[in-house]
């Protein structure tokens, strides 16, 4: 079975092959992959991260500290979202988990601050945990009162996911309400011409039913 390895210092082996027949092992796939299984490893924003979440539509789960420092590195909260961002790095598909600082003076010359993309004015109010769904250019903020101690790994990956799948919903609903007014169009007023689009329709309205 054809496969590729990537193979980078401190980063665990990551395969990408033709597990299934009509999985292609095109170089568009292959271009995608490789710079998100660097991102997912490095976990800072960049360049590659921002090419990532933009054009390849990867979905972010992303930790924004006043800066970068052992003071923030010892921190609870640090220590409990690295553990989920390594989590969703290395156990889902489709969301990058990412820290960056308020301001980050090492940034090549073009790429944003991520605090501009996520919205932040002041870094008085961080630290902060975001999520942001790309497709949907929707952002969410966990914005939960919590004393020292009180939010879990576990709480912060069933809250990302939560917020990944409302888009996902929404977007899915877009879609389905798309294909009811193109019926006529895509199936050129004969139903036997598409003759799945009615099945499809239902497979999809069953998906959205699982998932609420």
């Amino acid at each position: 079975m054809p496969a590729v390895g990537l193979c980078v210092e401190g980063l665990k082996p990551g395969n990408y092959g033709l597990e299934k027949p009509e999985d292609d092992l095109s170089f568009e796939n292959l271009v995608q992959w490789v710079p998100t299984m660097l991102t997912k490893h490095q976990m800072r924003w960049s360049e590659r991260a921002a090419q990532v979440i933009g054009p390849f539509e990867q979905n972010a789960f992303v930790y924004i500290v006043p800066e970068l420092g052992q003071e923030m590195v010892n921190s609870w909260l640090t220590k409990v979202f690295m553990i989920a961002a390594e989590y969703v790095n290395d156990k889902t598909e489709g969301t990058i988990g990412l820290v960056a600082p308020f301001f980050d003076n090492q940034l090549d010359p073009g790429v944003p601050q991520l605090s501009e993309m996520m919205r932040i004015e002041d870094k008085e109010i961080l630290p902060k945990i975001f999520v942001f769904h790309s497709k949907a250019n929707k952002l969410s903020v966990y914005d939960y009162s919590y004393n020292d101690y009180e939010i879990s790994p576990e709480m912060l990956i069933l809250w990302a996911r939560r917020e990944i799948l409302a888009s996902d919903i929404i977007g899915m609903e877009a879609f389905i309400e798309e294909l009811k007014e193109r019926k006529e169009e895509l199936t050129e007023g004969n139903p036997d011409h598409y003759p799945m689009f009615d099945q499809t329709v239902l497979e999809q309205i069953a998906t959205l039913d699982d998932m609420r």
